[in-house]
């Protein structure tokens, strides 16, 4: 009887530790996998380093077989969302930002959109993509390096760049539709 009890109790710490995990919408999958720990780590809170800053460049490749660069870019409002697909949430946030594509709206021709999936095995990203039939354009950052310059530390993250190509807002968390025009709105009237 008294193995049982002891039993019950580790059986339920494991189950509230686990509970507790699965709902911080934190991820520890990049570490269990042996991920480099500085990518896509639990963060408490949105570093902000480089709001009011250049947006680091990048050179990736997209899911079209081609590469796509911040230079692209400029002289357009552009929303860069980072996401993975073991991340629910993130993506949920995708899901939005191609719901609000695929809605036709004026001002979804007035910015500039790019998913950057975050060190994942491009066939997982292109698998998904393929079944999902996402709107978006998608980019590749296979081995974190432009997760790192733009201090990701937790998904989804989302920045608004101007058209100069100065970060005007990190949000990190899931946008909804609403919040995602209310932040758009602001970047294309600077």
């Amino acid at each position: 009887m008294k193995y049982l009890k002891v039993f019950l109790l580790v059986i339920v710490c494991l189950a509230c530790i686990f509970l507790a995990v699965y709902l911080s919408g934190a991820s520890i999958v990049p570490n269990l996998l042996g991920k480099n720990a500085n990518s896509v780590a639990v963060a408490s809170s949105t570093d902000q380093t480089l709001l009011d800053q250049s947006a680091p460049s990048f050179d990736l490749p997209n899911t079209s077989g081609g590469y796509v660069t911040l230079a692209q870019f400029l002289n357009t409002p552009t929303v860069l969302v980072f996401w993975s697909t073991w991340n629910k949430l993130a993506l949920d946030q995708v899901k939005i930002l191609d719901d609000y594509l695929a809605s036709g709206s004026k001002d979804a021709g007035l910015v500039s959109f790019l998913a950057i999936d975050s060190q994942e095995d491009p066939s997982t990203v292109l698998s998904l993509i393929r079944r999902s039939g996402y709107q978006v354009p998608f980019a590749l950052d296979t081995y974190g390096d432009t997760s790192d310059r733009y201090h990701i530390k937790s998904l989804p993250t989302t920045y608004f760049i101007d058209r100069q190509g100065v970060v005007r807002e990190i949000y990190s968390g899931i946008l909804s539709q609403s919040m995602l025009v209310d932040k758009m709105e602001q970047i294309i009237k600077q």
